[in-house]
C-alpha cells in the first residue's frame, strides 16, 4: 500500500512596524512499494527494469527578512534549506509479461549494486547504491542565502547590491545543519558545491 502526506507550518512576526520576519517549513513523507529505479543493460545486452521500496522524507525550510530602513532604503534577507533522506530498499524486476515486479536472480546478486556507503566494485560491476547515487537525489542537502539592499535615488531608478552564498551536497547525509556547512569530505560519489558572490545591479525606467 502506498502513502502520502505533507505537513507545513508557516508564521509571521513583526517587531517593528518596519520590519517583518516570516517562516515556512515543510515535511512531504510517502511510501511507495513499485516504485521505478532504472533500467541496467547487461553484458548480454538484455534489459533489466529494477524497481525498490522508497521511503520519501523531504523537509524544506524558508526564512525571509524584510526591514524599511528608510523611505528609500529597504533590506531584504531570504535563506532556503532543503534536505531529503530517501531511502530505498528491496530490490526486484519488472519481467515480461508480468504484472508486478519480483525478486530475481538478477536483483539477489552481489553484481547489481554496492552495499550502502561504499564504493562498487567494478570487476563485480557493481553501482552505486541508491541510497548514496546522486542520480537519485536520496541524500541532498540545498542551502540558498541572498541578501539585498535596495535604493530607490529617484523615482525610475534603483540601485541593488546582492550577496549570494550557495552551499550544496548531493549523496551524503548529515546528522546536524552545521555539519553539512562545515563538509569538505571527498566521498567519490558524493557531489558538493559551495559558492558566494556579489552582484551590484541599477535599474532605470524611461518614459515613452
Amino acid at each position: 500500500k502506498d502513502d502520502r502526506y505533507t505537513f507545513t507550518y508557516n508564521q509571521t512576526y513583526r517587531p517593528q512596524h518596519n520590519i517583518k520576519v516570516s517562516f515556512d517549513y515543510s515535511y512531504k513523507y510517502g511510501y511507495k512499494k513499485y516504485h521505478w529505479l532504472e533500467t541496467i543493460t547487461d553484458d548480454s545486452d538484455n534489459l533489466h527494469h529494477i524497481f525498490s521500496h522508497k521511503d520519501h522524507n523531504e523537509q524544506k525550510y524558508t526564512i525571509r527578512f524584510d526591514a524599511f530602513l528608510s523611505k528609500n532604503i529597504t533590506l531584504q534577507s531570504y535563506s532556503e534549506f532543503i534536505r531529503t533522506n530517501h531511502q530505498f530498499s528491496d530490490w526486484s524486476e519488472l519481467l515480461d509479461d508480468e504484472l508486478y515486479p519480483q525478486e530475481t536472480n538478477f536483483t539477489s546478486g552481489i553484481a547489481l549494486y554496492a552495499n550502502e556507503n561504499e564504493d562498487p566494485d567494478a570487476l563485480l560491476g557493481q553501482h552505486p547504491h541508491p541510497n548514496n547515487d546522486p542520480f537519485f537525489f536520496s541524500k541532498y542537502n540545498e542551502l540558498i542565502y541572498n541578501l539585498v539592499l535596495k535604493w530607490e535615488f529617484s523615482p525610475q531608478s534603483n540601485l541593488y547590491l546582492v550577496y549570494t552564498r550557495y552551499w550544496f551536497v548531493n549523496g551524503k547525509s548529515f546528522k546536524s545543519f552545521l555539519d553539512f556547512l562545515d563538509y569538505s569530505g571527498k566521498e567519490p560519489w558524493v557531489e558538493s558545491s559551495f559558492d558566494q558572490g556579489v552582484t551590484v545591479k541599477y535599474s532605470y525606467q524611461f518614459d515613452i
